[in-house]
């Protein structure tokens, strides 16, 4: 899938560039890139499998050979491992004797070289070698470098066909085996919730919109937040705690201490206006933030850093928050109909208009950036379609008024419901100044910019049985041109 989904972004971006083509050479060139796309779309229709077996838990525990080592095992090891004797320490690639005539395409851990080697086999038969990094080697099931005590090579070759059996099929790597996928779910749950850490991490009521902006344009550096140049020394010990990430509150948290299994310390600075909220391990906006009460808070995320569970419980009150908002009115769909104001065109349609239109009449064609009249003093910061240019322009305006343009591709506009270049026969430029504020009044929200309207959404889903997709049916309707030209 993922290599599908790259070539039809290759043929999209072709697909913008066919502009500088005449009428007859961006049908014919259009022709080939979407019947191109098509046999990507054909290759990736999902294919019925069978279940692994064993299932992927068991699998990863006989390729290990022995028990899951314990956090405090895996420490020690770490600490105490020798390269060369406890696992393989290579700095080049052997030419090894593997023979991939000998085998199906995929990737394969090479015994011979204690698994830190790997080797591609494509398609006809050719070999490209790869070396997993220090300490680590060629997991055979999940077909990427693990830690060395999580896999016993000598088990390798029993597992060759379990992932690469499944690799160039349109079907999950491993199956979402429940005891496999459940087990990173286990935990104990966290308290106090992360949506109630958060509040009291912050030390006051949450700030309104209206209030951070007030705070962005009036803050004080130094004064009402750190104002760091450089990483001070501070006498941070990471020998007082255990491995992960700290703020440093001796400067006011704009520094962050990172402290390794070893005891050693890194440290970064927060960029400024940010430091280091020790809930959720990044830097925040200084407002969201009362630093000292950092120090209570650093086993709370640290505690799960190095365990096979999320970092923040997924809390109803903390991932709720993000779903809360005025439903769009009207809706997504009404208003995309509105902006653009007529009737949705058909496949046969947009072809004409694809071949037919004319640069500067039909759409603007702009090749710079004109000045304009568009005053950001006038409008809350947001994105706005110029409609001086005819849409082709975008005016981005920020918290402080500051204006910055930018230049939509040539046969597109701005839509000013979806805040991106669509083409344009798809928006009406006039109606645009009627939407100003129908995405641009969610932007800097925690909200869904646009909502999940079931009309919209389900639009993208709706087709008929056994009806060609609509790039098998473009692609049709464009050979036929073809033909009758």
């Amino acid at each position: 899938m993922q290599i599908a989904s790259q070539k039809n972004q290759k043929y999209c971006t072709g697909f913008i560039k066919l502009t500088n083509y005449s009428g007859t050479s961006k049908m014919k060139l259009f022709a080939s890139l979407i019947i191109a796309a098509v046999v990507g779309l054909t290759s990736a229709k999902l294919s019925k499998r069978a279940a692994q077996n064993p299932g992927v838990w068991s699998a990863l525990d006989s390729l290990r050979g022995k028990s899951k080592l314990g956090n405090d095992d895996i420490l020690q090891m770490v600490l105490t491992a020798k390269a060369g004797q406890d696992y393989p320490d290579l700095s080049e690639i052997p030419a090894g004797s593997f023979d991939c005539t000998q085998h199906s395409p995929g990737f394969y851990a090479d015994v011979d070289s204690r698994c830190q080697v790997y080797r591609r086999c494509d398609v006809n038969g050719n070999q490209t070698a790869y070396l997993c990094p220090n300490m680590t080697v060629f997991n055979q099931i999940t077909l990427t470098c693990h830690w060395f005590w999580d896999v016993d090579c000598s088990k390798s070759t029993d597992f060759y066909d379990y992932s690469n059996s499944r690799l160039y099929q349109n079907v999950p790597l491993l199956d979402d085996e429940p005891s496999y996928t459940g087990a990173r779910r286990k935990r104990a749950a966290q308290n106090p919730g992360v949506f109630t850490a958060l509040d009291q991490l912050r030390g006051k009521s949450k700030l309104g919109n209206d209030d951070i902006l007030q705070m962005v344009l009036t803050a004080k550096p130094g004064q009402d937040y750190p104002d760091l140049s450089e990483i001070p020394a501070g006498s941070f010990d990471c020998t007082q705690h255990s491995p992960g990430f700290y703020a440093d509150v001796e400067s006011r948290c704009q520094v962050v201490r990172r402290c390794d299994v070893n005891g050693n310390q890194t440290a970064y600075l927060c960029p400024n206006m940010t430091v280091f909220n020790q809930i959720t391990l990044t830097c925040h906006w200084f407002w969201d933030v009362d630093c000292s009460k950092s120090t209570d808070f650093y086993d709370y995320s640290n505690s799960r850093l190095y365990q096979n569970v999320p970092l923040l419980d997924d809390e109803p009150s903390y991932t709720g928050a993000r779903r809360k908002r005025a439903a769009q009115n009207p809706g997504v769909y009404s208003a995309l109909d509105q902006l653009r104001g007529k009737s949705k065109l058909s496949n046969d349609d947009i072809l004409q208009m694809f071949v037919n239109s004319k640069a500067g009449q039909d759409y603007p064609n702009l090749s710079e950036i004109p000045p304009g009249n568009f005053d950001c003093s006038q409008h809350a910061p947001g994105f706005y379609a110029d409609v001086d240019t005819r849409c082709q322009v975008v005016r981005r305006c920020d918290v402080n008024g500051n204006q910055t343009a930018y230049l939509c591709p040539n046969m597109t506009v701005f839509n000013q419901i979806t805040l991106v270049c669509h083409w344009f026969w798809d928006v009406d430029c006039s109606k645009s100044t009627d939407f100003y504020e129908y995405s641009n009044s969610r932007l800097y929200q925690n909200v869904a910019l646009l909502d999940d309207e079931p009309s919209y959404t389900g639009a993208r889903r709706k087709r008929a049985a056994n009806k060609p997709r609509q790039s098998q049916f473009v692609a049709g309707k464009l050979v036929q041109l073809g033909h009758r030209n």
